[in-house]
């Protein structure tokens, strides 16, 4: 009797992919959504459903806010959640989907110490993966294997020695200020000047701020522009950035980078 492979993130044929063999869908500004009621959002819907719709990296900036760690996005006027509620959200969501890996991208205003207290009280720390700079990536079925599932990138106070990895030592990405389509590069912006590690796309448009109507105009071209750098670069693209993401079939044209092989 012929037994079935369990699925990986969703596909059987990604269970063998190493985590940099993929690429994945990044919700720009993840928290900020009119959804929870935020002042000039980034998404329209909150977390949970950003998860299970299959989104699998989220981009969020993290502050000291009356002597807590909160998600803001500039100021904390404009919407605020505690971070640890949605730690924990997040952590029952992986425990319910255990062949899901998610990625964590902070935009860090606060010092190391405060954010890995919260992981520890809410669970997560039992889910992140320690990456080596000089090592391969696992593969995925092996990350679901050892149930670290959950790989955590910051601008601040990152280091190679342990899971809060400093993200531009790991990944390099091209600008983020584009205000329209005709901007869009390649290029790099931050990141190992060797271009080595990850690739990310900012690929979205601010002008003064981001808009479902910006969105409309930027995400048709999500698979386009991704296609175009893989070629340039020579590098899958692994992350792509986007706002609005229920616009313009940015999940499906992932699934198709996904179906690609250079």
């Amino acid at each position: 009797m012929m037994l079935l492979m369990k699925p990986c993130l969703g596909d059987n044929q990604y269970c063998d992919k190493r985590y940099d063999e993929l690429s994945y869908l990044v919700t720009h500004n993840a928290m900020s959504t009119s959804e929870d009621r935020w002042f000039f959002p980034n998404q329209g819907r909150g977390l949970i459903a950003q998860l299970n719709d299959g989104v699998r990296g989220l981009s969020w900036d993290i502050y000291d806010h009356d002597q807590e760690v909160y998600l803001c996005h500039g100021y904390c006027w404009l919407g605020k959640r505690k971070l640890i509620h949605d730690l924990v959200e997040l952590k029952d969501w992986l425990d319910d989907n255990p062949r899901e890996i998610v990625s964590i991208f902070f935009e860090s205003y606060v010092g190391k110490k405060p954010v890995v207290e919260l992981f520890e009280q809410s669970g997560m720390i039992d889910y992140v993966h320690h990456q080596a700079l000089e090592q391969d990536w696992p593969s995925i079925i092996d990350m679901i294997d050892s149930g670290k599932r959950v790989v955590v990138f910051t601008s601040r106070e990152g280091g190679s020695d342990d899971w809060y990895h400093d993200a531009w030592r790991y990944v390099w990405d091209t600008d983020f200020s584009y205000k329209s389509i005709d901007d869009f590069s390649c290029s790099r912006l931050r990141g190992p000047k060797d271009l080595s590690g990850l690739y990310s796309i900012n690929h979205f448009l601010t002008n003064p701020l981001a808009s479902k109507a910006l969105a409309k105009k930027a995400n048709p071209s999500v698979y386009e522009r991704a296609e175009s750098c893989w070629m340039e670069a020579g590098q899958r693209p692994n992350f792509i950035f986007v706002d609005f993401y229920s616009v313009g079939n940015t999940l499906d044209a992932v699934r198709k980078l996904n179906s690609l092989h250079f």
